[in-house]
């Protein structure tokens, strides 16, 4: 893991390291990883696969907001902050979903 990570934007704009953020980004990835290595070996898990996605929508997030507060640019902090709310949607979809299904 590298020493200094960047900073991401947390609601009412402070920005802030976020240790929960790395965990899940990591997670997500061990998990995305081992679906690609297990999918030939074992059916697919899909309480865990929704978890990962969902996982996956916060961290890019997370990255489009990372972004966004160190563009000088205005118009592609604009877009850049279009692309953190649109994660941010596909994960409340997802997380809707995910909760619908598990009824």
């Amino acid at each position: 893991m590298v020493a200094c990570e960047p900073p991401f934007v947390k609601p009412g704009g402070v920005l802030a390291y976020s240790i929960t953020l790395r965990l899940d980004i990591h997670l997500a990835l061990l998990y995305h990883h081992s679906i690609i290595r297990a999918k030939e070996i074992e059916p697919m898990n899909w309480e865990e696969f929704f978890k990962a996605m969902i996982a996956e929508e916060y961290a890019a997030k997370a990255k489009y907001a990372a972004a966004a507060a160190q563009a000088s640019d205005p118009k592609l902090k604009e877009l850049l902050e279009q692309f953190q709310y649109e994660e941010g949607v596909h994960a409340d979809v997802l997380e809707g979903e995910y909760a619908k299904w598990r009824k």
